[in-house]
């Protein structure tokens, strides 16, 4: 019985201090937070830590994701994932700041993030499953023919009018249709190919084209440049 009473104790005063623990960090990352920021300039420059809830109306993906983000004169600039990779200014407007440290915006592809700064530093970052889901959503987005139009059925070539499309294909390749348009591969662009003047169906979103092509693994979007 007594054996029984002092586990009791033990299990209760490990919770109170967990608890305490928990309750002191959300205390010390709310105060770190406030230290960062003024009502004249906002929050200062730097490094942030982040909920980043993603939502992709393309494949009703919906996650909230910890990461790091970067933030410059009370903007959102940057968020970081793993890899080296980023979301940037090259691919939305930067955001300012509300007194409470959130934003949202929409990117350059149609994706809807909302950022909430909650601390300095992470400690880890959810920045694999934000990149695996990111990743998945492409590919499934680039297959699809939802929201496409058919432009037509053609051959292509290289842009020296060479029949073989062969070796690496990567962002910045151009395709010549025998109906004689020139499409640019985008920089998301990789594949390995042999192909002699294969066939291709042609679709467009308005401000893409999308290239079907035989013996590719995968479309390859593009822009027309001719």
């Amino acid at each position: 019985m007594r054996r029984k009473i002092l586990t009791l104790l033990c299990s209760s005063l490990l919770l109170f201090n967990y608890g305490c623990n928990n309750s002191n960090n959300k205390t010390q990352n709310s105060t770190d937070i406030d230290e960062k920021y003024s009502e004249d300039d906002g929050y200062e420059d730097g490094e942030y830590c982040a909920d980043v809830t993603y939502y992709n109306p393309n494949t009703r993906t919906n996650n909230t994701y910890r990461l790091e983000v970067e933030v410059e004169n009370n903007e959102l600039i940057t968020i970081y994932w793993s890899n080296g990779g980023w979301l940037d200014e090259d691919h939305f407007s930067a955001e300012e700041l509300d007194k409470e440290g959130y934003c949202s915006f929409t990117s350059d592809k149609g994706y809807e993030y909302e950022v909430q700064i909650t601390g300095k530093d992470c400690g880890y970052t959810d920045e694999v499953s934000f990149l695996n889901d990111v990743e998945k959503d492409e590919y499934v987005t680039t297959n699809s023919l939802l929201g496409w139009e058919f432009v037509e059925s053609t051959n292509l070539q290289t842009a020296d009018g060479d029949n073989v499309i062969s070796g690496t294909i990567d962002g910045g390749f151009v395709f010549k249709s025998l109906s004689g348009s020139y499409y640019k591969a985008n920089s998301l662009t990789l594949q390995v190919v042999v192909a002699v003047m294969p066939n291709a169906e042609i679709y467009t979103n308005g401000s893409e084209y999308k290239l079907i092509i035989e013996d590719f693994d995968e479309p390859v979007i593009c822009q027309k440049i001719k």
